[in-house]
Parts: structure tokens; sequence; C-alpha cells
């Protein structure tokens, strides 16, 4: 499951008297041999410190049940793969919130208070623009929002388009223009899309979007794109809307992503050498 900003607006209004708000966030290591125990190890390792820490014994007690379960959860956290896991308990509120998130936490770490340390996810939130992907086809289009490797489809739109009649007619003249009459309404189609595409961004849905279509469709539909929709366009690639699963759409709109990102990290670096190179005084850190 898949963390919004608006979750983590109502984690941060939480407060217990108790102190016994759990957070808990797991960085994936690169293990040093098959049996993947040093991230177990860790966990454990957080879960007893974080408790001996804890004087008021009654503190303690209602701290240990989620502390517990946590442990417990990291014997299933070896095998994800590259995905952390950010986690929020508050026994005495019975709340158990559990997300996937990118591997980008830095490290793995646990922390009980009298509110949920939410810092992590808000830079990471910060670090990705809010995410659609689209898919469209003649007749169909999907949109879905892309949050922190989550999938979620937001709308399913279907126009069936005209069928055509059995005979071509004299010369050919029904058959061309029943063709062009789909043409226009392919091309009313792909205006509504690009249409519902403005609304969207202009409400602050997405910020970014990646297109998936066939390669056959992409001139028509993003000729109808506003140049503000066009501009946050970050990639596209080739899918069939009516067969392509929700993980083939998700591998290939996250490798499309993560590449941006890459590219802007790399922009944004140049940038700061080339401006600490030209005034002389830039300090970077870096070596050269």
């Amino acid at each position: 499951m898949s963390i919004s900003r608006e979750q983590i607006r109502e984690l941060a209004e939480l407060q217990d008297e108790n102190s016994c708000a759990v957070s808990f966030y797991y960085q994936p290591s690169a293990p040093r041999n098959k049996a993947h125990k040093e991230d177990i190890i860790l966990i454990k390792d957080l879960a007893r410190e974080s408790l001996r820490r804890m004087e008021d014994k009654a503190k303690r007690d209602c701290a240990r049940q989620d502390i517990e379960r946590i442990v417990r959860l990291s014997t299933e956290l070896r095998s994800n793969g590259t995905h952390g896991k950010a986690v929020f308990a508050c026994a005495d509120k019975n709340i158990w919130r559990e997300f996937d998130v990118p591997a980008e936490l830095g490290s793995t770490q646990l922390f009980i208070d009298r509110r949920f340390h939410l810092k992590p996810l808000a830079r990471l939130l910060g670090a990705s623009p809010l995410m659609a992907v689209v898919l469209v086809d003649k007749h169909r289009a999907r949109i879905f929002d892309l949050r922190l490797g989550e999938l979620v489809e937001r709308e399913d739109l279907f126009h069936p388009l005209s069928r055509r009649g059995r005979s071509d007619g004299f010369g050919g003249y029904d058959g061309g223009h029943a063709q062009r009459r789909v043409e226009d309404e392919v091309r009313h189609h792909f205006k509504n899309v690009a249409g519902l595409l403005k609304e969207l961004q202009e409400k602050g849905v997405f910020e970014k979007w990646i297109l998936a279509c066939q390669d056959a469709h992409r001139p028509m539909f993003e000729s109808q794109l506003h140049p503000y929709v066009s501009q946050a366009l970050i990639g596209h690639f080739n899918a069939d809307v009516g067969h392509v699963s929700a993980d083939e759409i998700r591998t290939h709109a996250q490798q499309i992503l993560d590449r941006w990102q890459d590219e802007r990290r790399q922009d944004m670096m140049s940038q700061t050498l080339s401006q600490a190179r030209s005034n002389g005084r830039g300090v970077t850190g870096l070596r050269r």
C-alpha cells in the first residue's frame, strides 16, 4: 500500500499522551550472506534499545505489543527486494498503518514518542512529484496515480466507435466516408482525454505524467494536448490498453520516472558545479 500526503496529514494529527506512537522505517541492505540475517538482527537490536530507553514500565508495556509485531514483520521484510517499508503503530489508539516505500530512506530506524516521526516520509514525498500514468487507445483511456511505487487507477474512460457498413458503396465512396467518420471520432475521443488531463493538472492531481499507447496513436493524441500538459510529460512507452497488466504498467512507468529523476539530479549537480566555477567562490564540498 502506498501513502499520500493526505494520509501523512492524518498521521501527523495523532498525539498519544502515553508516548506510545511507534514509527518504523525499513531500508533494505545488501546481504553479506544467503541467510539474510543482518536486517533481522538490526531490527531486533533497535527494538531492544528503544524499549530500554523508556524509563516508565507502563509506557514500555503499551509500546511492547507493536514493537514485537514489527520484529515478527522483519522475517518477511528480508524478501522485500528493493522496496522499503514504513510502519506507524499505536496500540492505545488501535492504529497500525503499513506502507511500501522506495528504498531511499538512508537507514533502518525505529522511534517511540508522543507523535509519529514523519520526516523521512515527508522527504520522500518531497523528492518525488505527483505522478500520473495515462493509457490511451482509439476508444479507451485509463488514468493511474503512481505514488511511491504504488499504482492506483483513477479513471477508466470508454468511447465506442461507430460500426462500419458492410459495403464500401459505389467507387468506395461510402467506405471512405466511414473511415473519415471513425478518424473524427478518434480525434474527438483524444480531445476529451486531453481536456480531462488539463483539468486534473490544474486541480493539482498530478505534476508530471507518463504516456502509454501504441506508437501509431501518439502523434494524433499528443497534438490534442494543452501546452502545459505537454510540458509535464516526462516519457512514454508502447502498450496495448486492453492487454497490459498493472505490474507491467508500474514497472515501465517506474523505470521512466527513475531515469527522469536521475537526469534531473545530474542537471542540478552540473548547474551547481558550473555556478561554483563561474564565480570562483562557490563551495560544493565535492572533490575536483
